[in-house]
């Protein structure tokens, strides 16, 4: 996980994810809710990965289950990498509750030892 793109990534997503919602929650014709929420997936791929990212991703498909299905990519993904931070942290911190037990467990034979 690098803190730069990780900088950019949240604040898009999320972005992203509130203007998907609203263009569910647009009225009027389909089309128009879906084409709205097309720009939205690729503006937000532009922002995250570069100008013209989406393009090459999509090839000019206006298909709302294209993008949505690269949308589900990302969030898989960025679960996975959460998922494996969190073990690789959580493994991390154990070994350090441990070893500061062990600590304070020897402190205290230590004292019951000088009486």
């Amino acid at each position: 996980m690098d803190a730069d793109f990780m900088e950019k990534f949240e604040p898009a997503v999320n972005k992203m994810r509130e203007e998907i919602n609203a263009g569910k929650a647009m009225q009027g014709m389909t089309a128009a809710k879906y084409k709205a929420m097309n720009q939205t997936i690729e503006t937000f791929f532009d922002t995250v990965f570069g100008e013209g990212t989406a393009c090459s991703i999509f090839q000019g498909s206006k298909n709302i289950m294209v993008h949505l299905e690269a949308v589900a990519r990302i969030d898989e993904a960025q679960r996975a990498e959460k998922k494996q931070f969190n073990n690789f942290s959580n493994k991390y911190t154990q070994r350090q509750n441990s070893f500061q037990s062990m600590q304070g467990h020897q402190k205290k034979q230590r004292k019951h030892e000088r009486t």
